[in-house]
């Protein structure tokens, strides 16, 4: 049983390992996908801006759209568009949340505007937690399965070498007792 178990312990760390190493490949790869979700977004709010100034050449009111534009106010130089990520603090959460914002600026009637757009982080960071919790999960399951059929399954099928090991252990040459030949053995 030690080679049982030996080998069922590298099957386990090497299969731990797998889901490891896959489980961090999934979480960057989906935390990819999130961020350039929340950038489109982003982006589509700069456009609407950009769609209103040329529809109606002024500088939009706030609140223009209380969804996502945050700021709205003058600037001396043009800023190239840029992300950043912030916390604000949520009275209804009671605790600071992750954003994502966009800041640039557009120039209308010669002077120059700049605008900040944000959108949430927490929802994605509450999906990646849940996907990742489910990951888990059947990674944890799928291990304990593989386990416990990799030892019945063994136990099976190194039952007649067992059988013949114990006849040997008891077998004397002065006895009259003959071995009994191995039937062939299957899983079924």
């Amino acid at each position: 049983m030690r080679l049982l178990f030996k080998t069922s312990f590298v099957y386990f760390i090497t299969t731990a390992l797998v889901f490891i190493g896959g489980g961090i490949i999934f979480y960057y790869n989906l935390q990819g996908i999130l961020d350039e979700e929340v950038n489109e977004k982003l982006n589509v709010q700069k456009d609407r801006i950009e769609k209103y100034i040329s529809e109606h050449d002024s500088v939009p009111a706030l609140p223009y759209d209380h969804n996502a534009v945050d700021e709205i106010r003058p600037c001396v130089k043009p800023v190239n568009g840029y992300f950043a990520d912030t916390v604000f603090y949520s009275k209804e959460e009671e605790e600071d949340l992750p954003y994502r914002m966009f800041i640039f600026s557009e120039n209308i009637h010669g002077s120059n505007y700049l605008f900040r757009v944000s959108k949430p982080l927490f929802e994605s960071d509450d999906l990646s937690e849940t996907i990742l919790g489910s990951f888990g999960i059947v990674a944890l399951i799928l291990l304990v399965v593989f386990l416990v059929l990799n030892y019945f399954i063994s136990g099976k099928l190194w039952k007649p070498f067992f059988r013949t090991m114990q006849e040997l252990k008891e077998f004397n040459l002065e006895g009259k007792r003959t071995i009994e030949p191995v039937k062939k053995h299957s899983l079924r």
